[in-house]
């Protein structure tokens, strides 16, 4: 081989070997550029992720301040139902403390308002006896003055004749 065939074929590979070279630089400065951009979308993308875990942070501190608040409103509303319902059912024990006082003096009352009653029927009978008493003296009376009014009369009819006839005897006597 001769030289002018090697000295084609050393600049033919050394051509192709700057090429290769030229390549593998454009390589190498494809590649800084793809690890500053790599870089460049890591430092994007653990920003995003640092901004969308603060917003899921404060969305979630603010729903567990909600929840808080929410439980501390429920929580006085329980308490204040519960001192309600105690009220209530000491109303309740109340109004039944009273009911049964009212059922005890109504019960003692009806009682009472029964023997009353029993005391009111046997002065009722006492009174019926009596008027009917009183009936049957009143007829008794009104014949004993019939008798006694009819006794007079024959009195006074016996008296003027006994006058008569002591005036005739008297005059007879003249």
């Amino acid at each position: 081989m001769d030289k002018e065939t090697l000295d084609k074929d050393t600049f033919a590979a050394l051509k192709e070997l700057s090429n290769i070279q030229a390549d593998i630089s454009k390589g190498r400065t494809l590649m800084s550029e793809l690890k500053e951009n790599e870089a460049a979308y890591l430092a994007q993308r653990e920003e995003l992720t640092e901004k969308g875990i603060k917003g899921v942070y404060a969305k979630s501190k603010k729903i567990i301040n909600d929840i808080g608040k929410n439980f501390t409103q429920l929580s006085t509303w329980h308490n204040e139902v519960a001192g309600f319902v105690g009220e209530l059912s000491n109303m309740s024990q109340g109004l039944l403390t009273l009911k049964d006082s009212m059922v005890e003096y109504l019960d003692g009352e009806n009682k009472a308002i029964e023997e009353r009653t029993i005391e009111l029927s046997q002065v009722e009978e006492n009174l019926k006896q009596q008027a009917l008493n009183l009936d049957i003296e009143r007829q008794s009376f009104d014949k004993d003055r019939a008798e006694i009014r009819d006794a007079w009369r024959l009195l006074k009819d016996r008296q003027q004749t006994l006058k008569k006839g002591f005036e005739e005897l008297a005059t007879k006597r003249k």
